[in-house]
């Protein structure tokens, strides 16, 4: 009996359910689907908290920049007592009893108002 050769032609491949597997080429690192799916969520899981903290972050540094528009501040240098009122627009407006503590605490407002340097 004699059998037939076909060169250069592909082996006979049989259409079955079963799909194959692909051959790990040596030193490869394979991973199985469920550990996959692991990797999948913990990296988006640390994505999503880095993100969180990244906003967390940008938002407590944005609002330390404001001054302070409530409350009272003791400041030295002051002989009597001045009042700092805010318009709608929040521009200050002073009021003090003399010139000197009217501009001491111009200043104070103004550098309140100046990023740090």
């Amino acid at each position: 009996m004699c059998g037939q050769l076909r060169v250069g032609a592909q082996p006979a491949t049989s259409h079955s359910a079963s799909p194959r597997r692909p051959v790990a080429r040596p030193g490869a690192i394979t991973v199985e689907p469920h550990t996959r799916a692991f990797l999948v969520w913990t990296t988006g899981i640390l994505a999503l908290l880095l993100l969180v903290l990244g906003v967390a972050l940008g938002t407590w540094t944005v609002r330390r920049s404001f001054p302070q528009t409530v409350g009272t501040v003791d400041v030295e240098g002051l002989s009597g007592t001045v009042e700092v009122l805010r318009d709608a627009q929040g521009i200050p407006q002073i009021y003090a009893d003399n010139a000197e503590d009217l501009f001491r605490t111009q200043g104070f407002v103004l550098a309140h108002h100046c990023p740090d340097e």
